[in-house]
């Protein structure tokens, strides 16, 4: 029975990999017999009342290759950060619309780079912004900060948030062993977090700054929250599509790169992201991003 088992995941991973590798992108009607492509992405953003609100920067990337992969039905499993990553660990066919991109990821995971990331900031109380251990350039000292003891910080389980950050966190010790530093898994990437430092559950988070301006987030920004950068981070992170490392997954990201090394997917990708971040960020990064963007639309490129 077991051989069995085996065998029937097998053919499903054949006839799933053959469909991933068909010719056409753009075929009018999809293959039903094919297994359907499948995507996991973060639970979508709603406001007070439930509706639906905005679509975040990976589910429009999602959308524009749905648009562009028309041979296979498309399916999305909506899961938060822990239970994607567990999902991929274990091969399971889907892939991810967002992850930051790291060396341990890396080991585990195929990759389609879709974005460079600014780095996360602090996000904190305004009128606690006195208090924080900050350098001549403002920026937060993260290790003295959790040192100090009396700060509550509020984090997400298992997310990355780049490779400076993490290495930061590494260092104070594993997760929920840090006085006074908590992990949670929320359904999404991280908004319940920010609704724990308006009531006072918690002192502080690590959250990418248009975050407090994202529809149906609130306007978190005039309820006096405010972004501080962290000290050492200051690059941009590599973040993309993740699959698992699998005969599967390299099939699909081999297609997912075809979609989107041409310069009207670049020009998606930069609508999807760059809408987001502050006008300030844009300038500071500008050569960076049109580097990046560049390489993006050269076929055959892995940026």
């Amino acid at each position: 029975m077991r051989r069995l088992r085996f065998l029937g995941t097998l053919v499903h991973a054949l006839i799933g990999s053959a469909a991933l590798a068909a010719p056409s992108d753009s075929g009018p009607h999809a293959n039903t017999s094919a297994p359907p492509m499948r995507w996991l992405l973060s639970p979508e953003l709603k406001d007070a009342q439930g509706k639906v609100v905005d679509a975040s920067p990976p589910e429009q990337v999602v959308r524009y290759l749905q648009a562009h992969w028309r041979d296979q039905e498309h399916e999305i499993l909506r899961a938060n950060g822990s239970r994607s990553m567990q999902m991929l660990r274990a091969g399971e066919p889907y892939c991810h619309g967002a992850m930051i991109r790291s060396p341990e990821r890396e080991a585990l995971l195929l990759f389609s780079t879709t974005a460079m990331t600014p780095p996360p900031s602090l996000i904190v109380a305004r009128h606690r912004l006195a208090a924080l251990p900050r350098n001549a350039a403002g920026e937060v000292d993260l290790v003295t900060l959790v040192h100090q003891g009396h700060w509550r910080g509020a984090l997400v389980s298992g997310r990355s948030y780049g490779p400076v950050v993490d290495g930061l966190l590494r260092a104070l010790g594993p997760e929920n062993k840090t006085p006074g530093l908590s992990f949670y898994s929320p359904r999404d990437f991280g908004s319940p977090l920010l609704a724990m430092l308006h009531r006072g559950r918690a002192d502080y988070t690590i959250e990418y700054e248009w975050i407090l301006r994202a529809p149906g987030t609130g306007d978190r920004a005039a309820d006096g929250l405010v972004a501080v950068p962290i000290q050492g981070a200051s690059q941009l992170t590599r973040s993309g599509i993740a699959c698992p490392r699998t005969d599967w997954g390299r099939a699909a990201i081999a297609r997912i790169d075809r979609i989107l090394s041409t310069p009207e997917a670049v020009e998606a990708l930069k609508q999807a992201h760059e809408d987001r971040y502050p006008a300030e960020v844009r300038r500071r990064y500008a050569n960076q991003l049109d580097q990046f963007y560049r390489k993006r639309a050269q076929p055959g490129a892995s940026p």
